[in-house]
């Protein structure tokens, strides 16, 4: 290992070592600004470490923007397959052909207008995933009582003239 340290000294890469990233910087002794600090305590975070801060904040608040995102996302897809209910016969079927951001207007929000057009588009398209009309059952309602068959001797008296 010593070696390697000693060939990368001579071919000019060698590492400089880091410091821990909780450690103090420069040897202040742990002095860190504290919100609301004066200006002498905030100089004496090394940019290095202003920087990680930031970087830091902003890793939290993409996450917490892929968040949102994907609940709003959640929410649009509930309501858009509540609309494609009433045309389609799996309102999930709509996502086969389409996205949500299809469906977006310029500001973001869902547009009914979009919504409309796409499914009606998917329904002239295939025809087959439209939701059906439902076929009366015809062994419900109220019925009329059948009428009892003859019997044979009935028959037979009927045939001879009523004997």
């Amino acid at each position: 290992m010593a070696e390697e340290a000693h060939e990368q000294e001579a071919a000019g890469t060698a590492q400089e070592p880091r410091e821990p990233a909780g450690a103090p910087v420069g040897g202040t002794g742990g002095t860190e600004a504290t919100e609301g600090g004066t200006g002498a305590q905030e100089g004496a975070l090394s940019p290095n470490r202003e920087a990680a801060k930031r970087r830091r904040q902003l890793r939290e608040v993409e996450a917490e923007r892929d968040t949102l995102r994907s609940r709003l996302d959640s929410y649009d897809r509930a309501e858009v397959e509540r609309l494609a209910a009433d045309h389609l016969a799996d309102p999930g079927d709509l996502w086969l052909s389409t996205s949500i951001a299809d469906l977006r207007s310029d500001d973001g929000a869902l547009d009914a207008e979009k919504v409309t057009a796409e499914l009606d588009k998917i329904t002239t398209e295939r025809p087959h995933w439209r939701k059906q009309s439902p076929r009366p059952e015809v062994h419900q309602g109220a019925r009329r009582e059948v009428p009892e068959a003859p019997s044979f001797g009935q028959t037979v008296k009927r045939a001879l003239g009523g004997r």
